[in-house]
């Protein structure tokens, strides 16, 4: 949503300097009636431009919402049951729900006080046991799992 926003404030700060440019421009005309002209041919320019940046956000936003379908996050009890469903310890199971939360190795070896190697291991594991092939493919596997319950 932040992104948004901020996507379409800096499109009204372009359109609104280039407009500014424009008017600036006008007022260094000195006949009224080509001075009518070139704000009539500003407005005409600014109208489609706002109107192309709308529509472009707009199909891009819906393009979004079509790749990620909206998925509840796991919550730790759910994760749980599903990890020994797949047959994970339970150090497999903290460095799994760390790694599902999206954390680095090294995050997860901060967190939980191991070697990296440790946590590389471990991962790996988690991997076999849930038969996935990486990071992504395991998120998509339990978020499919939560769809499902």
């Amino acid at each position: 949503m932040k992104e948004r926003l901020i996507r379409f404030l800096l499109m009204l700060l372009y359109i609104g300097l280039v407009a500014a440019l424009l008017l600036t421009h006008i007022q260094l005309i000195t006949k009224p009636v080509e001075r009518a002209m070139a704000m009539a041919e500003t407005i005409l320019l600014a109208i489609p431009a706002v109107i192309s940046q709308l529509l472009y956000l707009r199909i891009r936003n819906k393009a979004a919402e079509q790749k990620q379908p909206i998925n509840k996050p796991l919550r730790p009890e759910q994760f749980e049951a599903y990890a020994k469903e797949a047959g994970l310890s339970g150090r497999e199971i903290e460095a799994g729900w760390l790694l599902y939360r999206g954390y680095t190795n090294r995050q997860i070896a901060e967190e939980l006080f191991i070697a990296e190697g440790t946590v590389k291991k471990h991962v790996s594991h988690i991997y076999e046991k849930m038969q996935v092939q990486g990071r992504k493919h395991f998120k998509e596997k339990l978020s499919a799992m939560a769809g499902n319950s």
